[in-house]
């Protein structure tokens, strides 16, 4: 993961380039982790992932995904 990334009041923050692949993945199973922990570990259900109409958006997108 990049020493760039920071995490803010709207979540993790950097350039795009170094939001994409592993770094994307990661950040996402500790989010769902988070979720898991935070409900007694019972299934979250149906979760949502959102863009925008950035270029870097698709890719950054379907790493959240996998």
């Amino acid at each position: 993961m990049s020493d760039s990334l920071k995490f803010g009041t709207s979540g993790l923050r950097g350039l795009a380039s170094e939001l994409t692949g592993d770094t994307a993945r990661r950040y996402t199973a500790a989010f769902l982790n988070h979720l898991g922990k935070r409900k007694g570990g019972s299934k979250v259900g149906k979760l949502f992932i959102a863009r925008d109409l950035r270029e870097s958006s698709a890719a950054i997108t379907l790493d959240c995904a996998v």
